[in-house]
């Protein structure tokens, strides 16, 4: 009888195991996914992927090799956006005028969508760049490697997350870096680092700016040339968002987390008339260094 018992338990456990894997997902259909960025004095970046059904295969390949991806400003079409690499476009043309852009993408395959019209945002905050003499760098002592002080001042606002970044010229390139130091006051009592260790959150703080210093390796791979070089010039570029962008670009590393997302109006709004994703414009303020001159 006690075996019996047993017997019964273990099959009604596994039974119940079963129905929990055998959980059918959501499938919305096939549709493209787009996560792009609208910010001035850069040129527009968009990541474009596609849906999978979860319940018959894994996103392992989510390119689309027939993408047409344009840029409107207001009726005119302001550029064509590049394939890149890993699903990444990126714009020829630099956003150095104010007004409102829409993204339209075409694919043979999907169809056609098209973003609303998302209108820029001046930047309320300044940079500046110091370059305060080259370092030896504790992971790769053999590459030259500067240490730069980075200070964002004037409307540095509570509860809004600040990025750097610094990469190559007309490349999605980015170069190792190292935060070092910042104001001890800041460190203290207004930021932490998140991520990739190049979020800065503010928090409750009243300055009005802050700095913060990385060592910076002046050296990347150049895929056309087949080997590592110095870059020519660099860009140092800081964003400024707020919580609900954070939301979004957290997970971009994630193939699958748009799809996820957005599968989920509740928690992701898309702005892109049948597809998902978001066009979302964003404060930035960027700085150009030139070898020869400022490293």
């Amino acid at each position: 009888m006690v075996n019996r018992t047993i017997i019964f338990i273990f099959l009604f456990a596994l039974t119940s195991c079963e129905k929990e894997l055998n959980v059918v997902f959501p499938y919305i259909g096939d549709k493209l996914i787009v996560f792009a960025e609208l910010k001035l004095d850069s040129p527009i970046r968009a990541q474009i992927s596609k849906t999978f059904n979860p319940n018959e295969s894994i996103n392992l390949n989510n390119y689309i090799d027939d993408l047409i991806v344009l840029v409107k400003k207001g009726e005119t079409i302001f550029d064509t956006l590049r394939y890149v690499n890993n699903n990444v476009y990126l714009g020829n043309n630099i956003v150095n005028v104010a007004g409102k852009y829409s993204i339209i993408i075409i694919s043979k395959e999907l169809g056609e969508i098209e973003s609303e019209e998302v209108e820029t945002i001046q930047p309320n905050f300044n940079l500046q760049v110091k370059n305060n003499g080259k370092v030896v760098s504790k992971l790769n002592p053999s590459v030259k490697t500067n240490r730069f002080e980075i200070k964002v001042f004037g409307s540095v606002e509570n509860g809004y997350y600040y990025k750097v970044n610094v990469t190559i010229p007309k490349r999605i390139t980015f170069l190792r870096k190292t935060p070092v130091e910042q104001n001890q006051e800041i460190a203290n009592e207004c930021s932490s680092f998140i991520s990739d260790l190049s979020y800065i959150r503010k928090s409750k703080c009243v300055l009005d700016s802050f700095k913060i210093s990385y060592d910076i390796e002046l050296k990347y791979y150049n895929e056309d040339l087949k080997k590592s070089i110095e870059p020519d010039s660099l860009i140092v570029n800081v964003e400024k968002f707020d919580e609900e962008y954070f939301k979004y670009i957290s997970g971009i590393t994630d193939n699958n987390f748009l799809e996820n997302a957005f599968k989920m109006p509740v928690l992701f709004e898309s702005n892109f008339l049948n597809g998902l994703g978001i066009f979302y414009p964003i404060q930035s303020k960027t700085i150009m260094l030139y070898k020869g001159k400022d490293y």
